[in-house]
Protein backbone atom coordinates (compact mmCIF):
# COMPACT_ATOMS: atom_id res chain seq x y z
CA UNK A 1 0.00 0.00 0.00
CA UNK A 2 1.35 3.43 -0.97
CA UNK A 3 1.26 6.48 1.30
CA UNK A 4 -1.18 8.27 -1.02
CA UNK A 5 -3.61 5.34 -0.72
CA UNK A 6 -3.28 5.35 3.06
CA UNK A 7 -4.09 9.06 3.27
CA UNK A 8 -7.19 8.55 1.11
CA UNK A 9 -8.40 5.53 3.07
CA UNK A 10 -7.65 6.61 6.65
CA UNK A 11 -9.06 9.99 7.61
CA UNK A 12 -7.31 10.28 11.02
CA UNK A 13 -3.95 9.66 9.32
CA UNK A 14 -4.76 12.19 6.61
CA UNK A 15 -5.62 14.78 9.27
CA UNK A 16 -2.26 14.21 10.95
CA UNK A 17 -0.44 14.79 7.65
CA UNK A 18 -2.57 17.75 6.54
CA UNK A 19 -0.23 20.40 5.16
CA UNK A 20 2.87 18.17 4.97
CA UNK A 21 4.79 19.01 1.79
CA UNK A 22 5.51 16.30 -0.76
CA UNK A 23 9.26 16.40 -0.11
CA UNK A 24 8.69 15.72 3.59
CA UNK A 25 6.02 13.12 2.85
CA UNK A 26 8.49 11.17 0.73
CA UNK A 27 10.66 10.66 3.82
CA UNK A 28 8.00 8.29 5.20
CA UNK A 29 7.76 4.64 4.22
CA UNK A 30 5.21 1.87 4.73
CA UNK A 31 6.27 -1.04 6.97
CA UNK A 32 4.40 -4.19 7.94
CA UNK A 33 4.78 -6.35 11.04
CA UNK A 34 3.50 -9.82 11.86
CA UNK A 35 2.08 -10.82 15.28
CA UNK A 36 4.87 -10.98 17.86
CA UNK A 37 7.30 -8.79 15.90
CA UNK A 38 8.80 -5.83 17.75
CA UNK A 39 8.45 -2.33 16.39
CA UNK A 40 10.99 -1.11 18.94
CA UNK A 41 12.79 -2.65 21.91
CA UNK A 42 12.81 -1.56 25.54
CA UNK A 43 15.88 0.51 26.50
CA UNK A 44 17.12 0.45 22.89
CA UNK A 45 17.93 3.66 20.96
CA UNK A 46 14.95 4.97 19.00
CA UNK A 47 15.68 4.89 15.27
CA UNK A 48 12.19 5.13 13.74
CA UNK A 49 9.18 7.28 14.49
CA UNK A 50 6.13 5.18 13.56
CA UNK A 51 2.40 5.80 13.17
CA UNK A 52 0.00 2.85 13.28
CA UNK A 53 -2.15 2.68 10.15
CA UNK A 54 -3.86 -0.69 10.47
CA UNK A 55 -3.65 -3.43 13.09
CA UNK A 56 -2.96 -3.42 16.81
CA UNK A 57 0.24 -2.80 18.78
CA UNK A 58 0.73 -3.16 22.51
CA UNK A 59 3.27 -1.36 24.65
CA UNK A 60 4.87 -3.81 27.09
CA UNK A 61 7.18 -3.04 30.00
CA UNK A 62 9.52 -5.95 30.68
CA UNK A 63 9.98 -6.74 34.37
CA UNK A 64 13.37 -7.93 35.75
CA UNK A 65 12.24 -11.56 35.51
CA UNK A 66 11.38 -11.19 31.84
CA UNK A 67 7.63 -10.94 32.35
CA UNK A 68 5.87 -8.28 30.27
CA UNK A 69 3.13 -5.99 31.59
CA UNK A 70 0.89 -4.36 28.98
CA UNK A 71 0.74 -0.60 29.51
CA UNK A 72 -1.28 0.38 26.45
CA UNK A 73 -2.79 -0.87 23.21
CA UNK A 74 -2.30 1.29 20.15
CA UNK A 75 -4.51 1.40 17.08
CA UNK A 76 -4.76 3.48 13.91
CA UNK A 77 -3.40 7.01 14.28
CA UNK A 78 -1.22 6.29 17.31
CA UNK A 79 2.37 7.53 17.12
CA UNK A 80 5.15 5.36 18.57
CA UNK A 81 8.36 7.00 19.78
CA UNK A 82 7.23 10.63 20.13
CA UNK A 83 8.23 10.97 23.79
CA UNK A 84 11.63 9.39 23.24
CA UNK A 85 12.19 11.61 20.20
CA UNK A 86 11.56 14.82 22.15
CA UNK A 87 13.61 13.79 25.17
CA UNK A 88 16.38 12.04 23.19
CA UNK A 89 16.03 9.03 25.47
CA UNK A 90 16.05 5.24 24.89
CA UNK A 91 12.74 3.47 24.31
CA UNK A 92 10.75 3.26 27.57
CA UNK A 93 8.90 0.03 26.76
CA UNK A 94 8.85 -2.32 23.81
CA UNK A 95 6.10 -2.13 21.19
CA UNK A 96 4.89 -5.48 19.81
CA UNK A 97 2.42 -6.22 17.01
CA UNK A 98 -0.61 -8.17 18.25
CA UNK A 99 -2.11 -8.76 14.78
CA UNK A 100 -0.75 -8.08 11.27
CA UNK A 101 0.05 -4.38 11.46
CA UNK A 102 0.89 -1.64 8.96
CA UNK A 103 2.70 1.55 9.99
CA UNK A 104 4.11 4.69 8.44
CA UNK A 105 7.72 5.18 9.53
CA UNK A 106 10.41 7.81 9.19
CA UNK A 107 13.95 8.15 10.50
CA UNK A 108 14.03 9.92 13.86
CA UNK A 109 16.76 12.34 12.81
CA UNK A 110 14.85 13.37 9.69
CA UNK A 111 11.73 14.09 11.72
CA UNK A 112 13.74 15.98 14.34
CA UNK A 113 15.29 18.23 11.69
CA UNK A 114 11.88 18.95 10.17
CA UNK A 115 10.46 19.69 13.60
CA UNK A 116 12.86 22.60 14.09
CA UNK A 117 11.32 24.62 11.25
CA UNK A 118 8.07 22.92 10.19
CA UNK A 119 4.95 24.05 12.07
CA UNK A 120 2.95 21.18 10.56
CA UNK A 121 5.23 18.61 12.19
CA UNK A 122 5.04 20.53 15.45
CA UNK A 123 1.24 20.40 15.30
CA UNK A 124 1.34 16.66 14.53
CA UNK A 125 3.47 15.99 17.59
CA UNK A 126 1.40 18.25 19.87
CA UNK A 127 -1.81 16.44 18.90
CA UNK A 128 -0.26 13.10 19.78
CA UNK A 129 1.11 14.28 23.11
CA UNK A 130 -2.19 15.88 24.11
CA UNK A 131 -4.09 12.70 23.23
CA UNK A 132 -1.69 10.51 25.24
CA UNK A 133 -1.85 12.81 28.26
CA UNK A 134 -5.64 12.63 28.21
CA UNK A 135 -5.72 8.83 27.87
CA UNK A 136 -3.11 8.48 30.59
CA UNK A 137 -5.26 10.53 32.95
CA UNK A 138 -8.30 8.35 32.23
CA UNK A 139 -6.31 5.14 32.75
CA UNK A 140 -4.77 6.39 35.99
CA UNK A 141 -8.20 7.08 37.46
CA UNK A 142 -9.58 3.74 36.25
CA UNK A 143 -6.77 1.58 37.59
CA UNK A 144 -6.41 3.51 40.83
CA UNK A 145 -10.10 3.24 41.72
CA UNK A 146 -11.05 -0.22 40.43
CA UNK A 147 -9.52 -3.09 42.46
CA UNK A 148 -7.80 -5.94 40.62
CA UNK A 149 -10.26 -8.58 41.83
CA UNK A 150 -13.15 -6.59 40.38
CA UNK A 151 -11.38 -6.26 37.04
CA UNK A 152 -10.60 -9.98 36.99
CA UNK A 153 -14.24 -10.78 37.81
CA UNK A 154 -15.32 -8.61 34.88
CA UNK A 155 -12.82 -10.44 32.67
CA UNK A 156 -14.36 -13.82 33.53
CA UNK A 157 -17.95 -12.63 33.37
CA UNK A 158 -17.28 -11.42 29.82
CA UNK A 159 -15.53 -14.67 28.83
CA UNK A 160 -18.36 -16.85 30.14
CA UNK A 161 -21.18 -14.69 28.78
CA UNK A 162 -21.77 -16.59 25.54
CA UNK A 163 -21.40 -20.15 26.87
CA UNK A 164 -24.47 -22.42 26.62
CA UNK A 165 -24.53 -24.49 29.81
CA UNK A 166 -27.92 -25.90 28.81
CA UNK A 167 -26.30 -28.09 26.16
CA UNK A 168 -22.96 -28.58 27.91
CA UNK A 169 -22.54 -28.67 31.70
CA UNK A 170 -18.88 -27.63 31.77
CA UNK A 171 -16.37 -25.96 29.49
CA UNK A 172 -12.59 -26.22 29.43
CA UNK A 173 -11.22 -22.84 28.35
CA UNK A 174 -7.72 -21.91 27.22
CA UNK A 175 -6.08 -19.75 29.84
CA UNK A 176 -2.75 -18.03 30.40
CA UNK A 177 -2.07 -16.11 33.60
CA UNK A 178 0.70 -14.23 31.79
CA UNK A 179 -1.59 -13.05 28.99
CA UNK A 180 -4.37 -12.17 31.43
CA UNK A 181 -1.87 -10.21 33.50
CA UNK A 182 -0.76 -8.31 30.40
CA UNK A 183 -4.35 -7.38 29.57
CA UNK A 184 -5.04 -6.17 33.10
CA UNK A 185 -1.62 -4.49 33.43
CA UNK A 186 -0.52 -6.36 36.54
CA UNK A 187 1.88 -9.20 37.34
CA UNK A 188 0.91 -12.84 36.84
CA UNK A 189 1.64 -13.44 40.53
CA UNK A 190 -1.28 -11.16 41.45
CA UNK A 191 -3.56 -13.02 39.04
CA UNK A 192 -2.47 -16.44 40.32
CA UNK A 193 -3.21 -15.46 43.91
CA UNK A 194 -6.84 -14.61 43.10
CA UNK A 195 -7.31 -17.63 40.83
CA UNK A 196 -6.01 -19.90 43.61
CA UNK A 197 -8.56 -18.39 45.99
CA UNK A 198 -11.41 -19.09 43.55
CA UNK A 199 -10.13 -22.60 42.95
CA UNK A 200 -10.16 -23.31 46.70
CA UNK A 201 -13.71 -21.97 46.88
CA UNK A 202 -14.75 -24.44 44.18
CA UNK A 203 -15.70 -21.78 41.64
CA UNK A 204 -13.30 -23.08 38.98
CA UNK A 205 -10.85 -25.85 38.25
CA UNK A 206 -7.42 -24.73 37.13
CA UNK A 207 -5.11 -26.94 35.09
CA UNK A 208 -2.10 -26.36 32.89
CA UNK A 209 -3.14 -23.56 30.51
CA UNK A 210 -6.80 -24.54 31.04
CA UNK A 211 -9.65 -23.43 33.29
CA UNK A 212 -12.81 -25.53 33.71
CA UNK A 213 -16.03 -23.61 34.39
CA UNK A 214 -19.68 -24.48 35.01
CA UNK A 215 -22.98 -22.64 35.27
CA UNK A 216 -22.21 -22.13 38.96
CA UNK A 217 -18.95 -20.41 38.01
CA UNK A 218 -20.80 -17.91 35.85
CA UNK A 219 -23.52 -17.31 38.44
CA UNK A 220 -21.05 -16.75 41.26
CA UNK A 221 -18.78 -14.50 39.19
CA UNK A 222 -21.79 -12.32 38.35
CA UNK A 223 -22.87 -12.13 42.00
CA UNK A 224 -19.37 -11.31 43.20
CA UNK A 225 -18.98 -8.62 40.55
CA UNK A 226 -22.28 -7.00 41.52
CA UNK A 227 -21.37 -7.12 45.22
CA UNK A 228 -18.08 -5.38 44.45
CA UNK A 229 -19.95 -2.56 42.75
CA UNK A 230 -18.97 -3.52 39.21
CA UNK A 231 -21.22 -3.49 36.15
CA UNK A 232 -22.18 -6.66 34.32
Amino acid sequence: MEISQILKKHRPIAELFAGVEEEALNEWKVLTYQPGEKLCGQEEPLTLLQIVVEGLVQAEHLMPGGEGVVLARMESGHMIGDLELLLTEPVVCQAVAVVPTTVLATQVEKFRRRLETDLVYSRMLNLQLASKLYQSSVSTVEYALIPLKQRLLKYWVDRLEGLDFGSQTRYELDYSSEETARQLRVTSRSINRIMKEWKEQGLIQVGRHKVTVTERSRTMFRKLLQRSGGDL
